[in-house]
């Protein structure tokens, strides 16, 4: 689950909003990420 902090850790640093899920919004994000 170590993936999932850094999503959200991705998605302040970017300023996007988080899913509750834990996804991000940005779609400029890496699919990889996503």
């Amino acid at each position: 689950m170590g993936f999932i902090v850094k999503l959200i850790e991705l998605c302040a640093r970017l300023g996007a909003g988080c899913a509750s899920s834990g996804g991000c919004y940005q779609p400029e994000l890496p699919k990889e990420l996503r």
